[in-house]
């Protein structure tokens, strides 16, 4: 998904944070520190950061072979050397942003900057201190970890759980699909649908936990069945055999669709063609030769005519039938 559509205007908390990435003449001194070279090692990672890298944060790259998660471990361990010789020859172009915490600091934003210079074995790093923890400092995070790639639907909606929390004890509002298109400026229709996940029944959050729902389309379709066995069966539609995930399944495919209301359907409908050729094929199909010899001379080209005989055709084996069960 491309960044232009996740996300749409850019909201307050957006603002900020480019406030914070902006030339010094730019910046408005409300929201912006100081910026200091401070120890790396004073500075501590953020527990409640919903990207969850799981990697040593003071040796990012010690992965232990034994590790049932090392093949996604070395994904972001690649990524973050990446940055880190990014980071060598280039310097540090975003400071990460701190606040105080004791004789430490307790890192807002800037997570992978801060390992990738770990990497480097670096002794100090150029940070903004800011005065207090900043406001939204879940929103930030999660805005910054959801413009990269790699971000789970997990972790979005652990991130988005945080953003409810940080809400409630500022004494806002609880996170609505409103709240989620102000915070994080997304679409209508995608706010709906982590709006719905946020509050999605035990079975479907088990499956997202597990890793086996990671869209959030098809994982928002399950959670608004409300019949448990409806839902636990699209879900155990939803594993395919033959792959460990399935990153976008057709929602058709896992849903039922609903009874509709009224009368029953008394007849098969049998479908609907505009050529007289696959009529006439059906029709020499289902007849007698001597039955079949008997409509060569008609005008298949007349769709009238055709339809007609099709009828005629499904009576005869609808008396056939009859018959052979007398």
């Amino acid at each position: 998904m491309s960044k232009r559509k996740l996300f749409s205007n850019p909201t307050q908390t957006q603002r900020d944070i480019g406030n914070l990435l902006a030339d010094p003449d730019e910046r408005q001194p409300d929201i912006f520190g100081s910026i200091e070279k401070v120890t790396l090692a004073r500075i501590q990672l953020d527990p409640l950061n919903p990207r969850k890298l799981g990697l040593n944060p003071e040796n990012p790259s010690a992965i232990d072979p034994a590790d049932p998660d090392i093949e996604r471990k070395n994904a972001e361990l690649a990524e973050l050397q990446q940055l880190a010789e990014t980071i060598r020859e280039h310097g540090l172009l975003q400071e990460p942003g701190v606040y105080r915490r004791g004789e430490n600091y307790l890192l807002a934003w800037g997570e992978r900057r801060v390992l990738a210079c770990r990497l480097l074995q670096h002794e100090t790093i150029t940070v903004k201190i800011l005065p207090e923890r900043p406001r939204s400092v879940r929103a930030k995070q999660l805005i910054e970890n959801m413009q990269r790639s790699g971000l789970s639907l997990r972790e979005r909606l652990e991130g988005m759980r945080s953003l409810a929390e940080e809400a409630r004890a500022e004494g806002k509002k609880d996170v609505d699909a409103d709240y989620l298109q102000q915070m994080l400026g997304l679409k209508k229709t995608m706010a709906y649908q982590y709006t719905a996940l946020l509050a999605a029944p035990t079975d479907v959050w088990d499956a997202i936990v597990d890793g086996h729902l990671t869209d959030v389309g098809t994982a928002a379709t399950i959670a608004g069945v409300k019949d448990p066995r409806e839902r636990a069966s699209a879900l155990s539609r939803l594993l395919d055999p033959n792959m460990e995930v399935v990153a976008a399944a057709p929602v058709a495919a896992v849903v039922s669709k609903p009874k509709s209301r009224g009368r029953p359907q008394s007849f098969v409908s049998l479908g609907k063609t505009t050529s007289g050729n696959v009529a006439r094929h059906i029709a020499e199909k289902l007849l007698e030769p001597k039955e079949f010899a008997e409509l060569r001379s008609a005008n298949w080209d007349d769709l009238k005519v055709a339809s007609d005989i099709i009828k005629q055709v499904i009576k005869k084996i609808e008396q056939r039938l009859t018959e052979s069960k007398k």
